[in-house]
């Protein structure tokens, strides 16, 4: 597995003394994290909100680490791309697309309590969790700052073979 998980555990592994070098990570899907645990297959897995409150709140499972936070206290861990050559054939696309994301995270950054439906529809997860587990913030702009601690970590743990500016990444749009 070679994906922002896999690379939080692997960091947070290294930062806490063990050998990241030592462990095998593979992927599940969420609802068979908690099986897995339980039938003693796996040691241990990782959950995001609200998936993590619902395991939580039936007792099934408890926090080991916060892997993720090994990257640092914040950073971007999506966003949205395109290759140049699509940037600088579409760009009125591309700036009204971005556009469009910038205002929905901001909206669904002081609309929390508005959007509790739409993220109980999309990850089945009860209403009333949802309403009372952590929720990300969402970027509205992109800062390299916070993209190039997920560049370094991938080099470091060799999901990507060389390191390379963040600024790169980001296309300015006029």
């Amino acid at each position: 597995m070679r994906d922002l998980n896999a690379i939080g555990c692997l960091a947070w592994i290294d930062k806490n003394g063990g050998d990241w070098k030592s462990i095998k990570i593979f992927e599940l899907p969420y609802a068979a994290v908690i099986p897995a645990i339980e039938e003693g297959r796996i040691s241990a897995g990782m959950l995001n909100e609200p998936s993590l409150s619902q395991a939580l709140d039936g007792g099934r499972v408890r926090i080991l680490a916060r892997p993720q936070e090994a990257l640092g206290r914040r950073f971007i861990s999506s966003a949205w791309f395109a290759t140049a050559s699509y940037v600088a054939a579409n760009l009125d696309i591309v700036s009204r697309f971005a556009s469009v994301v910038r205002e929905a995270s901001g909206y669904a950054n002081t609309h929390q309590a508005q959007t509790v439906d739409l993220s109980a529809a999309f990850t089945h997860v009860d209403r009333a969790i949802v309403e009372r587990s952590a929720r990300v913030t969402f970027a509205q702009a992109l800062d390299p700052a916070l993209i190039q601690p997920v560049v370094d970590a991938a080099v470091r743990y060799r999901v990507i073979e060389r390191t390379f500016d963040a600024r790169e990444l980001i296309a300015q749009l006029r």
